[in-house]
């Protein structure tokens, strides 16, 4: 069997975050630059960050290997600029945090392929693309994700 990354890929990319249902932007649908018109979305990419680290499992003809990929999903929730400042985005950024981890929650729920190992979700002000003066009000999660090749 082969790497499971595109199946990953997907059910982060069909995992439903209660009360935020945001367009997704992912290897083909991808964007080179998001503007306001575009917000809120979210982006999922396994490029960009350290991608892989595979271990071989066992010895001989079935080889078992196991790939960790570290894969961000970015929530780009609004342009930086809009807004009065962060106390009128501090409730959409709260709760998107909150309803983010039940998500991956349920979305490991199940699954004998490949496993969430850890899940890190920060808050920030993200210059996105980088480089290109445009910044967001951003939810940044990145995960670990354990894939089992046989």
């Amino acid at each position: 069997m082969a790497s499971q990354l595109d199946n990953i890929l997907d059910a982060l990319q069909a995992m439903t975050i209660t009360g935020y249902s945001y367009t997704v932007y992912r290897g083909s649908t991808l964007k080179n630059v998001i503007d306001i018109a575009n917000t809120p979305c979210r982006i999922i990419t396994a490029i960009g960050v350290q991608s892989a680290r595979t271990d071989r499992l066992t010895f001989g003809s079935g080889v078992v290997m196991k790939t960790e990929w570290t894969i961000q999903d970015i929530a780009l929730i609004r342009a930086a600029s809009l807004g009065i400042g962060l106390s009128d985005v501090a409730v959409t950024i709260e709760g998107y945090l909150a309803a983010y981890h039940q998500a991956v929650r349920s979305t490991v729920d199940g699954n004998s392929r490949w496993l969430i190992t850890d899940v890190s979700v920060r808050s920030q002000v993200l210059e996105w693309p980088a480089a290109s003066g445009n910044f967001f009000d951003a939810v940044v999660a990145t995960l670990t994700v354990a894939d089992i090749i046989e």
